[in-house]
């Protein structure tokens, strides 16, 4: 059992089909490569509700300091700044 935690946290959003899956996950790794451990995708959905072109995509993320616990302001900051990146170079609609 790790003295210091690690925090999953999932994150979905709809993004045009050209974009590769590894492209999103070398994205988000490249926001904090000290913080995020792991990037795995775990749902992609096409269909009802989201337009064609498009998929929607859902990303569980592994996030641990090592040394010390993180606060729930330090992973929304984190997130805010993995949407920030996605939307920029994406054009991601979040979910």
């Amino acid at each position: 059992i790790p003295k210091i935690p690690f925090i999953d946290r999932d994150l979905s959003f709809i993004v045009a089909d050209k974009y590769l899956v590894d492209e999103l996950t070398a994205c988000i790794m490249r926001v904090n490569k000290n913080l995020i451990k792991d990037v795995v995708l775990f749902d992609e959905y096409k269909g009802k509700g989201i337009n064609n072109g498009y998929r929607s995509l859902s990303f569980n993320i592994t996030i641990g300091a090592g040394t010390k616990n993180l606060t729930d302001e330090n992973v929304n900051n984190l997130f805010d700044k993995i949407i920030k990146e996605l939307k920029k170079k994406f054009q991601i609609e979040m979910r």
